[in-house]
């Protein structure tokens, strides 16, 4: 149990959490709600990338960034927390 504790408290890749939310916060900006960017059919995405300062590509990166890292639930707070002290608390604590 504690060795499954470490490997998730020190999976988390910082870099990856710091580039989810600027995108997050690039389509929030946009007057996109970011659950609909995850949630769209590829001709949606094709449709939303029309808008000025967007590209499929971000989106694309977004999705994948969600998918790979963050697609459990895991909100803001805690959010700030990994990227604070480098590692998840919440597992830390647990380990």
């Amino acid at each position: 149990y504690a060795e499954g504790q470490f490997k998730k408290m020190t999976s988390d890749d910082i870099n990856a959490l710091q580039l989810y939310q600027t995108y997050q916060k690039l389509i929030n900006d946009g007057g996109i709600d970011p659950t609909h960017v995850l949630t769209a059919s590829q001709e949606r995405l094709i449709e939303l990338s029309k808008r000025p300062g967007f590209t499929l590509a971000e989106f694309e990166k977004f999705i994948a960034l969600h998918k790979k890292h963050f697609s459990g639930y895991m909100g803001e707070k805690r959010k700030q927390m990994v990227i604070k002290y480098g590692f998840d608390p919440k597992n830390a604590s647990h380990l």
